[in-house]
């Protein structure tokens, strides 16, 4: 849950998303574009942790990077977030 380094660690983590997308489409996974937008989804972070916090870290330093999640609200038929837990998570 720790965002302190968010500002230290968002170029890198848009270096490296942008570098994977590359070595994917190079791969032969089609290419982003402004009609077919690659979407980044994180992983949810548990409601009690949610709550408890007030936000969710993954989703803070994705926005520090510069890069918008997918949200619900933009996809047909969603609702909420695109992914969720099937199972209680272990701690870390």
């Amino acid at each position: 849950g720790r965002t302190d380094a968010a500002r230290a660690i968002a170029a890198p983590l848009l270096r490296a998303v942008r570098a994977a997308v590359a070595a994917a489409e190079r791969d032969g996974a089609p290419a982003s574009t402004p009609a077919s937008p690659l979407e980044v989804i994180p992983v949810p972070s548990p409601a009690a942790s949610l709550r408890r916090r007030g936000y969710a870290p993954v989703e803070v330093l994705l926005a520090r990077a510069g890069i918008r999640p997918m949200r619900a609200p933009g996809v047909p038929g969603l609702r909420g977030h695109p992914l969720r837990f099937t199972r209680r998570p272990a701690d870390q």
